[in-house]
């Protein structure tokens, strides 16, 4: 044989018993093996029915079924009764969750774990897990850290918890959180980012979670609350950011801090269907690219308790329906900006002032059920600014809505209001609420006898200036009623010329009433017929002098009414 050949046999024989080697020395031992030799290195316990088939069935990739499994959220919570065999040492999670050669046997489908008592603080802090983690039916009753942590999904069903610790939690599909008991501080996901939606429910059973902290997170789904859930602390979305939309379904809030979601922005609306929210409700500075709906619910509590939502920005359309209750609420939406507000204020609401000052709405929509708001409820509108009404409302409702804030007068809001009607064409609508600017500032301000006097008098001739021509009516009345008493005191009236310039000077009823009346007039027959003194009665006297007196002070208030001259006074 060839050296050439000798050389070729000896390098293959060295390569196969080298690859021997290899095979050998990266030859995997089982998950259950590999927890064993960490284990038992250091303590000899051994480990639970329960975590035997942990141990087994996560690189299967199956679900870890345990005695738990099918149980109540009430059985849930008596995790003390379970027996011994079906708890799982939290440490052992956190093994499989950090050893590298533990990780590498978990499969796509993640730790899916049903019906275990989960024992000790559960410590997944500062991990990049690729896959996503699943307890249904279980127990923890102590603490979650799952803080700047990334996972692929994050479910619990069912389950007691005592609390979730995730701040700067990454998550790349949903978190859901579906007939759950958090029993302690709460669930804390501040400066979270999740890639898909956040969801919490109650079901048949209900979901009490003693306080929510998604402030600052970053969500690009929907988050969602439905079906029977409770929340007994504060729920928190300030400065958050939501892709999709905010839904608040049948469901409570009873902590005097309600909702506190100030600078929040949501990419689609914002609902609010059957909640009950005890305590302040925050929407100041928030951002909602759609709709903000309280289609249905109650929002109570103590009294001072109010929506408050100053500097809010609604896209689209904001929607107070009669079937969401207000209780002893104060709604402030001070420097509001909303596309469409579409305000119908049930008979069960008790909304002692709505704040809308400085506010600026395209659309105005305003619905008032009969004895929906009390005498003392106010309505604070300065400075508000809106450039369409709907007009499905007669104008009475809208003037009647800006004179809640009776105890105060500012000019601008009725002068607003009467803009927009002209600018609707009703022309007819602007002078209505031109005319109770006026009457509400004489009832606001302090006049004087002679002042009310003056006011009264334009009011009922002229509507300030506003309706002119009713003054032309009542100087034809008068003139028709002169021409009818002149007419009967026919015979008790005296030519001042002499009998040859009688029959030149006749005696006309119709026209010497309107020569006494129009001052600027002279048709001769007050200059040369005069009441005989000693034939007439003296209430006949008065009622010339009245008619007189009438003619100069009507005819005066019909030149400047028609003229505009009362108009541009005001």
């Amino acid at each position: 044989m060839s050296n050439r050949n000798i050389w070729l046999v000896l390098t293959i024989c060295c390569g196969v018993c080298g690859f021997g080697n290899v095979v050998q020395a990266e030859d995997p031992k089982t998950l259950l093996e590999l927890a064993e030799q960490h284990f038992m290195k250091d303590e000899n316990t051994p480990f639970t029915e329960a975590e035997r088939i942990l141990l087994e069935k996560i690189p299967k990739g199956e679900v870890v079924n345990l005695k738990g499994s099918g149980k109540t959220v009430d059985n849930v919570s008596e995790y003390e009764t379970w027996e011994k065999k079906w708890r799982i040492r939290s440490e052992l999670i956190e093994w499989i969750c950090t050893e590298e050669k533990a990780v590498r046997t978990v499969r796509a489908t993640g730790l899916q774990i049903s019906g275990a008592f989960i024992k000790g603080s559960l410590l997944l802090g500062n991990l990049d897990l690729k896959f996503p983690v699943s307890f249904r039916n279980s127990a923890i009753p102590n603490d979650i850290y799952l803080t700047r942590t990334h996972l692929a999904g994050l479910v619990f069903v069912n389950c007691h918890i005592g609390s979730i610790l995730a701040r700067f939690l990454n998550v790349d599909g949903d978190v859901v959180f579906e007939k759950v008991n958090v029993a302690k501080a709460g669930i804390f996901m501040a400066n979270a980012r999740i890639g898909g939606d956040i969801s919490i429910s109650g079901g048949r059973s209900v979901s009490s979670i003693s306080r929510l902290m998604l402030s600052r997170a970053q969500i690009a789904g929907d988050v969602t609350l439905k079906e029977d859930y409770r929340i007994v602390g504060t729920t928190y979305f300030n400065d958050a950011s939501i892709g999709g939309t905010l839904s608040f379904g049948k469901g409570r809030i009873s902590d005097n801090f309600g909702i506190i979601a100030s600078g929040v922005r949501v990419g689609e609306s914002v609902k609010f269907r059957g909640i009950e929210v005890l305590g302040l409700m925050s929407f100041d500075d928030a951002v909602i690219r759609k709709d903000l709906l309280f289609t249905k619910g109650v929002l109570s509590g103590k009294e001072g308790t109010f929506l408050h939502a100053d500097g809010l920005n609604v896209s689209g359309k904001l929607e107070v329906n009669e079937a969401f209750c207000f209780k002893q609420c104060y709604v402030s939406m001070g420097a509001a900006t909303i596309n469409t507000f579409d305000l119908h204020v049930p008979a069960s609401s008790n909304i002692p002032e709505i704040d809308m000052q400085y506010a600026t709405i395209r659309r105005l929509h305003i619905r008032n059920s009969k004895g929906s708001m009390s005498d003392r409820s106010r309505i604070m509108v300065r400075g508000m600014k809106y450039d369409e009404l709907d007009q499905s409302n007669s104008v009475e409702v809208f003037v009647k809505w800006v004179m809640r804030g009776k105890n105060r007068y500012y000019s601008g809001t009725y002068k607003r209001l009467a803009d927009v009607l002209k600018s609707q064409g009703d022309e007819e609508g602007a002078k209505v609420v031109l005319i109770s600017m006026m009457n509400s500032k004489a009832r606001i301000e302090e006049l004087s006898m002679f002042g009310w006097c003056l006011h009264v008098l334009m009011d009922i001739t002229m509507a300030h200036g506003y309706r002119p021509w009713r003054l032309v009516w009542i100087c034809v009345f008068i003139v028709v009623l002169g021409w009818w008493r002149f007419r009967r005191a026919r015979d008790d009236m005296v030519c001042t010329e002499n009998e040859k310039l009688r029959h030149l000077y006749g005696f006309h009823p119709l026209v010497y009433s309107i020569d006494l009346f129009v001052p600027l007039i002279d048709f001769g027959q007050a200059k040369h017929w005069l009441p005989n003194l000693g034939t007439v009665s003296e209430r006949f006297r008065w009622y010339v002098w009245g008619h007189i007196a009438a003619g100069w002070i009507l005819s005066t208030l019909t030149a400047v009414g028609l003229t505009g001259l009362v108009r541009s006074l005001n």
